[in-house]
Formats: structure tokens, sequence, C-alpha cells
């Protein structure tokens, strides 16, 4: 209830697990303790077109820590959200041949933007502008000159309550990795921006090897042990550029930004080889035999969208899986 809740918030604590407490409620907790506390700085964009506004946001908000980057033509702000990918957006009210509201209503039509904080940056301080920008979709107003703390508390506090809601929403609850809806969104910017400048990148999709008799012969929960494992092993293995996730079941996707075939081919079965060597033992103390199979497509090569390029890299795996089991195979050409 409220009042024990309260007495540990006055106590310093940081989480409430009533008893009794079960293993699964302790890793999640602790899984997001994780998560809130990475240090990774907050990514803030302005769509300002005066050059000396931006240069005083750059210099209050990098030295708070920020990451900042700005745009000064309307018409270029998708395109900077699409590959500076902001964790809150700076908005001008007065801007060539569109006002802040509009733009503003822009993003608000798309789901991608649906939930970015937005901070309106004006030197109109009237009510009725306010109340138009909250219309228009935003998260705060503050008027020019902006105190500098105040700035930097609001962007700070609202990137921080907006990462641990996207992390909450774009995670797969049991493994912690983003989830199917989070991952597409995140390949297809990505994939926009390799066709665009004609990059290599691949696609790996990766599949526990009889998922079905491990479930059968040690129950749910070693089952759900498993998947686990396998996704604390990949999220330590790879590069942070790397972008791996759940894709369903006992499926997880791998994209390898700026990596052919058959480097691709020499990663994923070095970590297949590394995971295949580990350790098994279940918290119960079971050693239970785990590997995976997986196949890669890549781009140019494999396709020339992301759809073709996940239905090669499936069509590789079940070659993998028909041709044996713990394998890694490449995609034919054309994804045939």
């Amino acid at each position: 209830g409220v009042p024990e809740r309260a007495e540990g918030i006055r106590a310093g604590s940081d989480a409430f697990l009533p008893k009794p407490v079960n293993s699964d409620a302790i890793q999640e907790t602790l899984q997001n303790f994780k998560s809130a506390n990475q240090e990774v700085p907050a990514r803030i964009l302005a769509m300002e077109d005066d050059d000396m506004q931006n240069a005083l946001l750059k210099n209050i908000l990098e030295g708070a820590g920020f990451i900042f980057d700005s745009c000064t033509e309307p018409e270029e702000l998708l395109d900077m959200l699409d590959s500076f990918n902001p964790d809150l957006l700076i908005m001008d009210l007065k801007l060539p041949r569109y006002n802040g509201f509009e733009l503003a209503r822009v993003l608000r039509q798309n789901n991608c933007y649906l939930t970015m904080p937005i901070l309106f940056l004006t030197s109109s301080s009237q009510e009725a502008s306010y109340i138009e920008s909250l219309k228009a979709g935003s998260d705060d107003f503050l008027a020019k000159p902006a105190n500098p703390q105040i700035l930097i508390d609001s962007i700070r506090y609202r990137t921080k309550r907006y990462l641990q809601i996207r992390a909450l929403t774009d995670q797969d609850g049991l493994t912690h990795m983003l989830n199917r809806a989070s991952l597409m969104r995140q390949f297809e910017s990505i994939f926009s921006r390799t066709a665009r400048y004609r990059e290599a990148l691949s696609i790996t999709m990766i599949d526990i090897d009889h998922f079905k008799t491990i479930n059968d012969t040690y129950g749910h929960q070693a089952g759900d042990w498993v998947l686990r494992s396998l996704s604390n092993f990949l999220q330590e293995a790879l590069r942070k550029s790397d972008i791996i996730g759940r894709y369903g079941g006992e499926e997880f996707i791998l994209l390898l930004p700026q990596i052919g075939a058959e480097d691709s081919l020499r990663v994923v079965d070095r970590i297949r080889q590394d995971f295949e060597r580990g350790e098994k033992a279940s918290p119960t103390g079971e050693i239970i035999p785990v590997t995976f199979s997986a196949g890669i497509a890549t781009y140019p090569g494999h396709g020339s969208s992301l759809d073709e390029i996940i239905f090669a890299a499936n069509g590789a795996l079940y070659e993998s899986k028909r041709t044996g089991r713990n394998k890694v195979s490449l995609a034919k050409n054309g994804g045939e």
C-alpha cells in the first residue's frame, strides 16, 4: 500500500517488492536499475534558424553533457530526425515558411514521434501562445532568453522520463531485449540511411535448436532461462552499433551495420561456437545443452528492401536447421 511505499521512499529506496518475492521479480528490478543507470547522454535537436541561438544552445547543452545538433531548414527536419534520432526536440516558434505549431502537429501525426518530448523556446510569452503550444503537442514552453539552468533541468527531467517510458514500451518483457515493433522501427531507420548512402549491412535470424524439447524436458521456467541466457550472451558479444532483439518465440534478429556477407558469417559463427562452449547450468543446477542455428542475408546482394533481406535471412536460417542445426548459413544470391 501507499504507507509502506512512502516509508521506503523516505528511507531512500528506489524499488518496492512485496513479500513473498520471486527470483523473476528481483531479476526484472535489477535489469531496470541497470537500464536506468546506463550513462548514455541524451540527444537534443534544435529546430532553430538563428545561428547565434544555435551556438548558444550548443554551448549550454554540451556543457551539461548532452549531445546536441541543430536543423535550420524546416523542410530538412524529418530527415534530420531520422538520422540524428533525438530524445528531445527544441522547437522555435517563428520559422521561415512555417511556424513551430505547424511543424509540431506534423510530427505528432507520425507514430515515431508521437511521444518524443517537444520543448518550445520562443521570444513570445503570451498566454495564447502557451495554450497553442499545448494543442500542438508540446511538453514545455520557455521564453527566450531562457535561464540556462532552468533549460537544462527541464530537458534533463523530460528526457529521463521519456527514455524510461521508451525502455518499458520497447523492451521484450522476458529478455529485456528490444521487442519486434521497436526493432522494426530501428531497422527501417538504419536501412533507409544505408540505402541512401549505398553502404553494406547484414541481417541475421537466430533460432534456438530443439527449443520445444528443452521446454518439454526441463520445464518452461528452464526454457525462459535459456532465452534470457542467449539474450545476455548476444548483447555482451556484439558491438554497441549492432542492433539485436527478440523477433518472436525463440527467434532473435540481429542487424550489423556496415558489414558484408563474409565478415558477418565469420562474426556470427564465432558467436555460435562461443555460445556452444559456454556453461549451461540453469539456476536449479541442471546442465542444459543449448545451441542455435542462424541465417544471414545482406544488403546489397540479397534484396533491395528490408522485407526482402529479412525473408532471405529467414530462408538461410531454415537451410541451417534443415541441414543439421547448430550452424550458420548465408543466403543465396537474390535470397533464393
